[in-house]
């Protein structure tokens, strides 16, 4: 939101309910006392799939009826069919059949930006209530969006888990979302999902979570800015409290429709970013707003602390430990050339491997021009530099998984620019985002494709025809370019810059959690965060400080769920989204019912081999994880 003197007409009809004025500046303060900028509640007929069902989200995307100026809810079906096709399997893995049969659930929507005095900018939480929601028996789940997606990102992973129970479930966007400013048009997203024209000079209200400081230049350059790249408050520190304040605000809500409702039993709960997020909450809250917390595949930096990891015989103390970034960098550089050693034919995109030898091989001459690698055998020497990561064997095989998705480009950009805490006009790495035309070149953006941003992108570019580009306007591309991008990006880390390494240190976990039951679920061949620098160690903190925490380890599973669509992928891998579910279950029944939780395990589901249920065992055998002295020891 833009600082201005008046409330317009338009962020008064947005306004449903208490409106505030801010600026920009971080007030004094702290997270605790966020406050509600605006908010709109509406009555819903599916909160669940917004009338798609099954087939809906299985078939190709809804259409906007008007694609310059979409409906709302249209945008909002749009958004919630993105967020299952990126998130989920939903063409196998017992989607629709045993899991997300994804009935409708009608209800109330409330959606609000909340604001904290120490931020420039909102988040965005959205409550739904079904209209069978138990208030003598009530439950809560508390999600956040994985990666960087807007508040929708999190009703793909949580919303049809806790809607068949009835159960209310409140969302954030973790202060990132789908925070997209066009400088050429002075647009931006408002709280129901439409592109709303600020006026650079004119008075407006609050009808965006993100509107920087208009730029002429940066207008004539077409660029457009992203809420988790540029809102300069390094988010990412702050998730633990934007689940807390999404959680309070939520009770307060309940509790206004409903006064003599007891406490609800509340789940925290998330995957990825959105699994770091709700680990973090039950980290800081102090206040026992929640009874339990499951997270699946979480970006958690775990603290130092005097633990190890064991598996097999290979041990990895904490003071190895790494946070994404410094290891995304490192893969980065290194992997495009890394994989003529590393990855077989046979293994998941293997096929491209030899499909794509020359572009790799000017990789490793790219790194060979600017000294990174020898004259000789650059494949092994790049295949070296990521034995320094202790990455897992099954997570190197899917090397040529993320070249194909270009994952690190996008990773490293915009992490690089929110850590570094810097405007869309002072871009780090001389890296900013355009749409671009079919020559590479940034061009303005259609109003269409402006209007559409929200039901379709995921907050970090690539994203919604959104491409990173160089300061002349060229789509990053080319070994030699993506070489030099990567040597800027990884120096930040390597030469320690003062204010990346200070916003990276303010995201470390404390894996101190009083009191309630922690489940964790990781893909032992996740290749985007890597077992060793997050689940594994954190785990071992939080036992070492005495934490109820289970650790379920899939050892076919990877990071992106949706990949299992690709040909030939589920003779690989197999889905970790299903034993979030059974982790989430486990953890109602223990809750509700007073079952014991189930010891923590490793999985050894075989890949090519149809889903019927997803579970854990009583008693694993020699599969059982187990913490002994410091160590937690992991079956390899």
């Amino acid at each position: 939101m833009r600082a201005k003197p008046v409330i317009s007409a338009l962020a008064l009809l947005l306004c449903l309910n208490a409106c505030k004025q801010t600026d920009n500046t971080p007030q004094t303060g702290t997270d605790s006392s966020f406050s509600t900028l605006q908010q709109i509640e509406r009555q819903l007929d599916d909160l669940v799939s917004s009338g798609l069902g099954v087939a809906g989200i299985q078939g190709p995307p809804p259409a906007l009826d008007e694609p310059e100026h979409p409906d709302p809810l249209q945008l909002r079906r749009l958004a919630i069919y993105s967020n299952y096709r990126a998130l989920q399997d939903v063409t196998g893995s017992g989607f629709g059949d045993w899991h997300g049969p994804l009935r409708s659930v009608p209800g109330t929507e409330i959606l609000a930006w909340r604001q904290s005095p120490v931020l420039r900018y909102p988040h965005a939480v959205a409550l739904q209530i079904p209209a069978a929601f138990d208030r003598d028996q009530p439950c809560l789940v508390v999600s956040a969006a994985s990666g960087s997606r807007g508040v929708y990102g999190a009703a793909a992973v949580t919303g049809d888990w806790a809607l068949l129970r009835d159960c209310a479930v409140v969302y954030t966007d973790k202060g990132v979302g789908t925070g997209f400013y066009d400088f050429a048009s002075d647009e931006a997203i408002a709280l129901d999902g439409t592109m709303q024209k600020l006026g650079a000079t004119a008075a407006s209200g609050t009808v965006s979570g993100f509107a920087p400081a208009h730029s002429k230049e940066l207008a004539a350059q077409h660029r457009v800015a992203i809420k988790h790249a540029h809102s300069g408050d390094n988010p990412e520190a702050h998730w633990g409290a934007m689940v807390i304040d999404a959680a309070r605000f939520a009770i307060d809500a309940l509790q206004q429709r409903y006064p003599a409702m007891p406490r609800p039993l509340t789940i925290a709960a998330g995957i990825s970013n959105g699994g770091s997020a709700v680990l973090r909450a039950a980290e800081q809250d102090h206040t026992q707003l929640f009874d339990a917390v499951v997270a699946a595949e979480p970006n958690i930096y775990p603290p130092q602390a005097a633990v190890a990891v064991r598996s097999g015989d290979n041990t990895i103390s904490s003071d190895q430990v790494l946070p994404m970034y410094a290891y995304a960098t490192q893969l980065g550089l290194y992997q495009s050339c890394a994989v003529l050693q590393d990855v077989s034919t046979d293994a998941p995109f293997g096929v491209l491997r030899a499909m794509q030898q020359g572009l790799l091989q000017q990789h490793c001459e790219a790194l060979q021009m600017a000294a990174l690698l020898p004259d000789e055998a650059a494949a092994a020497a790049a295949s070296a530099k990521l034995d320094e990561l202790n990455l897992s064997t099954a997570a190197r095989q899917l090397g040529m998984v993320n070249i194909s998705l270009g994952l690190w480009p996008a990773i490293n950009a915009g992490y690089a620019q929110a850590y570094s805490q810097k405007s869309a006009a002072d871009p780090v790495c001389e890296l900013g985002f355009a749409v671009v035309d079919e020559t590479g070149q940034a061009r303005a953006a259609a109003r269409s494709e402006r209007a559409a941003w929200f039901g379709t992108s995921s907050g970090i570019a690539p994203t919604g025809g959104v491409e990173i580009v160089d300061r002349a306007g060229n789509k990053l591309a080319g070994a030699e370019q993506l070489v030099a991008s990567g040597r800027c990006w990884q120096s930040l880390w390597q030469d320690a810059d003062p204010v990346l390494r200070a916003a990276i240190a303010a995201t470390r976990a404390s894996a101190d959690i009083d009191a309630i039951p922690v489940l964790i679920v990781h893909g032992r061949a996740d290749a985007l965060i890597a077992v060793n620098h997050s689940s594994r160690p954190y785990v071992a903190a939080a036992l070492q400080h005495g934490s109820t925490v289970r650790y379920f380890e899939i050892e076919h599973a990877q990071h992106f769920d949706a990949l299992l669509g690709v040909p030939g992928m589920r003779q690989h891998i197999v889905a970790i989204h299903p034993y979030f579910l059974a982790a989430l279950d486990q953890a109602w029944a223990h809750l509700r019912d007073g079952n014991d939780l189930l010891p923590s395990q490793v999985v050894r589901d075989k890949p090519g081999m149809p889903m019927t249920t997803a579970g854990f065992a009583a008693d694993p055998g020699p599969d059982a994880i187990e913490f002994d002295d410091g160590t937690l020891i992991v079956p390899e």
